[in-house]
């Protein structure tokens, strides 16, 4: 197991919530297991400690407030909770039992794995930094180099996406536009599932080079490679 990934566990009892924060996490590079109360919660600790434990305030059996209270030893986890109630004496409360951090249902999951990420490093749980100017896209070499000096070999379809984003780093990349490029590398079904393909280069780029992927999407238009990238091997005018 890679020592610099974030271990993340969900305590939520709503099955369906459960399994989507599970799936959006772990497709974004965490190591994420979820439960769906404080009895499965400690059979889980036992044999795997987690460094952020997200978890509802609302669970059957023992509530959210008194799992964060128990928590709370010499090597706590980070703690974040979730409730559909706003309330400033709720809010109170999770803090007063251990919590570090609060956010209310509704979830945007994209606010959770910020939140998440920040609180890790807070704690000294990050994974590796990225400096600026180190990601290289390597286009004879159908390659992209990471911060490590770690060259990720890349299919005709992760070329595609890479070439499309190296246009303008720092800037989102509309999905039609995306995928104007990956189909012109005639990759038929697999550029219309976009979605698929960036999560596997994610898993591709963690395991061969143990750094994130710095590829997020951006609500409404499309994806955004928010680091510095070179393009190598391209003829400019």
């Amino acid at each position: 197991m890679n020592p610099d990934s974030i271990k993340v566990i969900i305590i939520e009892d709503e099955g369906a919530l459960r399994s989507s924060i599970v799936s959006f996490l772990t497709a974004t590079g965490l190591e994420v297991r979820g439960v769906r109360d404080g009895l499965s919660f400690d059979l889980l600790w036992e044999e795997w400690r987690a460094d952020i434990v997200v978890l509802d305030v609302g669970l059957p059996g023992e509530d959210g407030f008194s799992i964060a209270s128990r928590l709370q030893t010499d090597d706590a986890p980070g703690i974040i909770m979730l409730t559909a109630r706003s309330s400033s004496t709720d809010h109170m409360d999770g803090l007063i039992a251990g919590a570090d951090t609060y956010l209310v249902k509704p979830l945007d999951l994209r606010v959770l794995e910020a939140t998440i990420r920040n609180l890790a490093r807070r704690v000294n749980k990050t994974l590796p930094r990225i400096e600026e100017g180190s990601w290289a896209f390597d286009v004879p070499g159908w390659a992209l180099i990471a911060p490590t000096g770690q060259h990720i070999s890349l299919t005709t379809a992760e070329f595609g996406l890479i070439s499309a984003l190296s246009e303008n780093p720092g800037q989102p990349v509309r999905r039609q536009d995306i995928l104007q490029t990956v189909n012109q590398q005639n990759m038929g079904d697999v550029a219309r599932n976009l979605e698929v393909l960036i999560t596997r280069l994610r898993r591709k780029v963690k395991e061969e080079a143990h750094i994130d992927l710095p590829v997020r999407s951006v609500r409404s238009v499309g994806y955004v490679f928010h680091s510095p990238l070179e393009r190598r091997g391209v003829q400019t005018p």
